[in-house]
């Protein structure tokens, strides 16, 4: 009989080790002890938690492998049904997969098969897989929340800071991200710039390549990586952690480069809201009743307009509602402010008296 070995570990600093040579051992012995000949090795440091085709490459490559050799392949041995997956789900759904293609799943290490005994040995297997699975997982929750709450960041940090690379050290960080001496204050100095509302997402993106972004980054700032400083990381820059496990937000050990007030300033930029930007100028000095003078019909604001002709371009205010019975009909722009002046005048003149 014919088969393929898969071996991993769960992850690729793991691939050096021991534990991968041990495995192949393992395999090839059993495979030979069963009269299985080994066609081919598939061999990776992924994790088993999905079936993910960028996270398990070797794997799907050895089903496919399976597909396209379907009735001259007999055997898929892996050295424990963790190696296989570790989701009861996903290794029953390969597994009758395998099965399709005339491929039965053996174990170095277990007893399963095809027998009633050796199915539910599998079937208690591959639930004890997927329950160590579950337990790391939260353990993992637990310790980030845990971090979290102290005001340290676990994960990656944001442009601006520098990390400790406890990741692929093997370690925990256990001590707040640093500012990038170089990155920090040109970011820190962006971020007070667009909380005066006088510049665009575009123009700020121009900002920080012309105070020396891109020349640190090595590539040209976008409106994208703006937009991504405000909706990911804007909260981690004014020194504050949010608990994705409990919702509650923490204050943060590292160093800010805005302050709370200031971050709710930007947000209130993004909103448009920002008390500091600049109002429009709705007055025009060639129509000065515009918003003034009320339709007589509607009572809406007329509008102004100059429609060019032949003698050149003549001025009218008429009315902008579209379900005005006077929508479409102008009046000259002298007859109107003359009419105006004179009322105004009349006025005045009762007024004084």
């Amino acid at each position: 009989m014919k088969g393929v070995v898969y071996i991993r570990v769960s992850s690729k600093e793991q691939t050096e080790g021991t534990s991968l040579e041990e495995q192949d051992k393992a395999c090839r012995e059993y495979c030979k002890i069963n009269g299985i000949d080994i066609i081919e090795i598939f061999c990776e440091g992924e994790s088993a938690k999905d079936m993910k085709l960028n996270n398990r490459k070797e794997f799907l490559r050895g089903l496919e492998f399976c597909r396209k050799n379907k009735g001259k392949l007999g055997a898929f041995v892996v050295h424990k049904v963790d190696r296989f997956a570790r989701n009861t789900e996903d290794h029953f759904f390969v597994r009758k997969t395998l099965l399709d293609y005339g491929v039965t799943l053996h174990s170095v290490t277990e007893p399963i098969g095809n027998k009633p005994v050796e199915k539910f040995v599998e079937t208690m297997l591959a639930a004890s897989a997927e329950f160590d699975n579950a337990i790391r997982k939260q353990r993992c929750c637990d310790g980030q929340s845990a971090r979290i709450n102290q005001g340290i960041y676990p994960h990656k940090c944001p442009i601006g800071y520098i990390s400790g690379r406890c990741k692929s050290r093997g370690e925990k960080k256990t001590e707040p991200d640093l500012p990038d001496e170089k990155i920090f204050p040109i970011i820190q100095r962006g971020l007070k710039e667009f909380k005066k509302g006088t510049v665009s997402k575009t123009d700020l993106a121009d900002l920080l390549d012309k105070w020396g972004l891109s020349k640190l980054r090595g590539k040209k700032t976008t409106v994208q990586f703006v937009e991504k400083m405000f909706t990911q990381h804007l909260r981690f820059y004014a020194g504050i952690l949010l608990n994705p496990y409990t919702g509650e937000t923490i204050k943060g050990q590292h160093k800010p480069m805005i302050s709370e007030n200031e971050m709710r300033e930007i947000q209130f930029t993004l909103g448009g809201k920002n008390k500091h930007c600049v109002k429009k100028n709705r007055y025009n000095p060639i129509f000065p009743l515009v918003r003034t003078v009320l339709c007589a019909t509607c009572s809406k604001p007329v509008a102004g307009s100059s429609p060019r002709g032949n003698g050149g371009r003549y001025f009218y205010y008429h009315c902008r509602n579209k379900e005005c019975s006077m929508y479409g009909k102008a009046i000259l722009k002298t007859r109107i402010e003359k009419d105006f002046l004179e009322i105004f005048g009349m006025k005045k003149v009762l007024l004084t008296n």
